[in-house]
């Protein structure tokens, strides 16, 4: 049986909730009819919207906020014969609320959510009520919003996210941020994990210390579910790349593009878009999202590049440049003096954001100042270390081969008598993916290169595949067999290097898995961070 799924915010078909399924290829025809049929019989005025893609169609309707479990319910029905009415019925009958979908519409500073129950205004201005005990519409008339901003892209949505959190903190405001990593208030972490979806932005929205929301939405989310709320600030989208491709109809660098740009649909009247200028594929798709949101502002950034769009920031060898504002990379601790250019672009993103947003751009300046490459500040993102021999680590998350190009052009800057890597990649992946991989740390012409083995991210693959093909690949790329080899887990690759650092190494450590034990077992060599 076909699924359908809840959209429970904006969509990139959708700009309100609604449900979507997943169709394969084929005439469609009959199922939207069938849709508009099953909708007019529960006296809605819908919205339906498709996309083509290559595994089929992605077909998504709007639906009143409080009926999308029906509103899924009505889908499944649509392509399946053997799905009775009766059975829409009873799941609108179980979930309407009429009361809760008058709240909903008295203003653009409410939301609810399933566990937690109706919330009126975001941030510090908030306040949650359970279901069973709903305001009145004059309680939340006056319900307020705090600055909200969407972050997302291939490469360095944690790291951007950071540098805004750390620019309101130099404001004198108090951040609520999620990232892959965890989600946090101020400078605390409420709880580690993967929290770049609607839940952990809810929680955000709704505590009550929080004066301004960061908040790192991933490309499944958006597909999936949405945006949690509509009328951000500012949205910003920091490149794509080949990463996570085959997944939810995003087949092609392109489709992640459109996919990543999907977070404009969830900014207010006259919002800004922040994207990079410098990424091809954002440049060929913001006139589509423009074609649909004209209201909107884009502000673009480059690294370099200043030839074909009118920029807002941008970043020559020595500066970052919003306007007439300048700030030196020597005083910008990530940009590891301008040799790090992806944290040159990540922090020309968070400062336009910020601005976009309502910082000053003393604000922008003192959070850019202050941020370090620590486990403490930006932690898995860029840590460097020096073990007691005199050799050189570097821990990064970078799983893909445009961050793996990052993070070797940056650690090209550093002497070193032997340059060691530890690689791995998750099942998801394709075989093209891995080649890929594969070909970007060849590039980086590495001493040797250590593969892991990633058992919980197998992903369906039989064991010892994703190694395997990686190793092809490199062989294919011109690496010697004996500068090759394969230990079982991500810890094994850590102990090994740790006691095969010999002085004036620089190893490279690509940490996806357990970034806990890689710490803890470098703090146990003596490793020392910067």
């Amino acid at each position: 049986m076909i699924e359908a799924r809840r959209i429970t915010g904006p969509h990139l078909l959708i700009d309100v909730p609604g449900a979507a399924i997943e169709l394969p290829s084929g005439d469609v025809v009959e199922v939207l009819r069938m849709i508009q049929k099953g909708a007019d019989r529960l006296g809605w005025d819908v919205k339906i919207a498709t996309r083509t893609h290559q595994a089929g169609v992605t077909v998504a309707m709007t639906a009143p906020v409080d009926q999308l479990y029906t509103a899924a319910a009505l889908l499944e029905w649509a392509v399946d014969e053997d799905i009775r009415w009766r059975s829409v019925i009873r799941e609108r009958d179980r979930e309407q609320k009429p009361l809760l979908r008058a709240l909903l519409a008295v203003n653009d500073a409410v939301f609810m959510d399933e566990d937690y129950g109706f919330t009126a205004g975001f941030g510090e201005h908030s306040r949650t009520w359970p279901f069973d005990d709903l305001p009145t519409a004059e309680q939340i008339a006056d319900a307020q919003r705090i600055p909200v901003v969407f972050l997302t892209g291939t490469n360095g949505k944690t790291t951007t996210t950071r540098m805004l959190a750390k620019m309101v903190l130099g404001a004198n405001l108090v951040p609520g941020w999620t990232s892959s990593d965890a989600y946090g208030v101020g400078d605390e972490v409420v709880e580690s994990g993967d929290w770049t979806g609607p839940g952990a932005a809810r929680n955000i929205l709704r505590h009550t210390d929080v004066s301004f929301a960061c908040l790192e939405t991933a490309r499944g989310g958006l597909l999936r579910r949405g945006l949690v709320i509509g009328g951000a600030d500012a949205a910003v989208v920091t490149n794509v790349a080949s990463d996570h491709l085959g997944e939810w109809g995003v087949f092609t660098i392109a489709d992640m593009a459109v996919a990543k740009l999907g977070v404009a649909v969830g900014l207010k009247q006259g919002g800004t878009l922040v994207v990079n200028a410098g990424n091809g594929p954002l440049r060929d798709a913001v006139p589509g999202v423009l074609r649909r949101r004209p209201d909107l502002v884009v502000a673009w950034f480059s690294d370099g590049e200043r030839s074909h769009l009118s920029l807002s920031a941008w970043a020559d060898s020595t500066h970052l440049h919003f306007g007439a504002e300048s700030i030196a990379l020597s005083d910008v601790p990530m940009s590891f003096g301008g040799t790090a250019r992806h944290n040159v672009e990540n922090a020309l993103a968070a400062g336009l954001a910020g601005l976009a947003a309502g910082l000053s751009i003393a604000a922008v300046r003192q959070g850019l100042c202050d941020m370090r490459p620590s486990v403490t500040e930006s932690r898995g993102r860029m840590n460097r270390f020096s073990l007691p021999n005199g050799a050189t680590v570097l821990v990064d998350f970078a799983h893909n081969p445009d961050g793996v190009r990052q993070v070797g052009r940056t650690s090209q800057a550093w002497s070193a008598k032997r340059r060691v890597w530890l690689v791995g990649q998750a099942g998801d992946r394709t075989d093209a993916d891995l080649e890929l991989l594969a070909q970007a740390v060849a590039a980086q012409q590495p001493d040797f290169v250590l593969l892991k083995h990633m058992s919980k991210y197998r992903r369906g693959r039989p064991v010892g595949e994703v190694v395997q093909r990686i190793r092809e690949g490199l062989l294919a790329s011109g690496v010697a067999p004996d500068c090759i080899a394969d230990v079982a887990s991500e810890g094994d690759g850590v102990a090994w290097m740790i006691a095969n650092a010999r002085p004036e190494d620089v190893m490279l450590m690509l940490i996806q898995e357990d970034l806990d034990d890689a710490l803890a077992r470098l703090a146990a060599a003596g490793a020392k961070g910067e």
